[in-house]
């Protein structure tokens, strides 16, 4: 049996490297394919986050479970289980010698071919496998004629996955994989770092994710209201190992600026295409983006945690414990200083909902100042945390959503 070896980081697995191999399958050059994703790379560039062997082994695993590549397309784990730098030759080597009744050949970009020279043993590669080199940049006769190849001119598929992770083209990656993506939340620091790291902006969401998953793990105190009037407190500890709502602060804190510097033209796209709401103040679309973007397209089902990011720069009458955490969390980061923030810094673990009603209401009297038009969310906000219009609750009667306060 013919098989063609399809080597990589697969970081993520994208449309392009399945294309590649359906495409040299379906020419009749190899009967399988085989995806042989790398442990580590040599001489691999900077990368802004680790994902590890197991996560990039799995997001090919879910996509080729499906039925159209089950007859040949496989998984190979053979360089993963090494937990070694991963060398072609060694590959090659051992898959001769654990399967000598089939022929291998190794399949590549034609932009790597042009460095094929320089790979460990090269002299070696040729001479126990065949090479299929596909086009992206195109080679010219002198080059095609440098090594004997199989040269495939005529499959195109010129995107890597830095491109689809830098300039968020989400749609390039297959289904299952997204959603495996979605449900581990793999590559967002990723996308943060290369939207934000030439700015402050990249340093502050790192920040801003750090305050908000620590003002999470707070211990809190909840007191409950007996129809007597009579009250009693008691503490709730986070259970260890229970880090989702550590986890969502943490990606509300660390996504809630990705579209800061976005221009308002491509804000009010992503806004007005992919969502039913109205086109907000422009100072606060870029939070409405993120959350969308989160939503619509990196598949984030977890409505509190792109409610938090949505709020996080004008809140509304229906702040939760999230909402606050991700707005104080903002406004309390590292990078910003002076005495006043240290003060806030402080109060924000001791009571987070006075620091967060100190903070609307700088940010409220700030406004009134500069004589702007404060909308009817804020106001409503302002009126009901800061001005502290309360609901009353009938003598003796039961009301769980007012016995059962939560106190940050």
């Amino acid at each position: 049996m013919k098989i063609g070896i399809l080597g990589g980081t697969f970081n993520p697995l994208h449309k392009g490297h399945l294309h590649i191999a359906r495409k040299i399958y379906e020419k009749g050059i190899v009967d399988q394919v085989w995806m042989v994703p790398t442990y580590r790379t040599p001489n691999k560039a900077f990368f802004p986050e680790k994902i590890s062997s197991k996560h990039r082994m799995k997001m090919i695993d879910v996509e080729i479970k499906h039925k159209k590549y089950n007859k040949w397309l496989k998984l190979n784990d053979y360089e993963i289980k090494q937990k070694r730098t991963s060398y072609t030759i060694y590959t090659i080597e051992y898959f001769i010698s654990k399967y000598p009744e089939h022929e291998f050949y190794l399949i590549m970009g034609d932009d790597v071919f042009k460095t094929f020279k320089n790979w460990k043993n090269y002299e070696k590669i040729l001479e126990k496998t065949k090479l299929i080199v596909y086009k992206r940049n195109g080679l010219s006769e002198k080059e095609q004629k440098k090594y004997p190849i199989i040269y495939i001119n005529d499959i195109v598929y010129n995107i890597s996955s830095t491109d689809i992770l830098s300039k968020l083209l989400w749609e390039k990656i297959p289904n299952n994989t997204r959603k495996y993506i979605a449900k581990k939340k793999l590559y967002l620091k990723s996308i943060i770092f290369y939207k934000l790291y030439e700015t402050k902006r990249f340093e502050h969401s790192l920040s801003v994710a750090s305050y908000a998953k620590r003002l999470s793990q707070k211990k809190e105190n909840i007191m409950i209201t007996f129809s007597d009037n009579s009250e009693f407190y008691f503490k709730k500890i986070f259970k260890k190992g229970n880090l989702n709502k550590q986890e969502r602060a943490y990606y509300a804190g660390l996504m809630h600026d990705m579209f800061k510097y976005d221009s308002e033209a491509s804000l009010i796209k992503i806004i007005s295409e992919n969502s039913n709401w109205a086109l907000p103040h422009k100072d606060v679309m870029h939070g409405y983006a993120a959350a969308i973007w989160l939503q619509s397209f990196y598949w984030i089902k977890d409505e509190k945690l792109t409610n938090a990011i949505k709020k996080h720069t004008m809140p509304d009458d229906n702040m939760k414990s999230l909402d606050k955490i991700v707005y104080v969390a903002d406004k309390i980061s590292g990078d910003r200083k002076g005495d006043e923030i240290l003060h806030l810094r402080k109060m924000a673990f001791l009571d987070l909902n006075e620091t967060f009603k100190k903070l609307l209401k700088k940010q409220y009297d700030q406004l009134v100042e500069l004589k702007l038009k404060i909308p009817e969310t804020f106001e409503n906000s302002y009126k009901k945390y800061v001005l502290e219009e309360k609901i009353k609750n009938k003598k003796g009667k039961w009301n769980k959503n007012v016995f059962f306060k939560r106190l940050n």
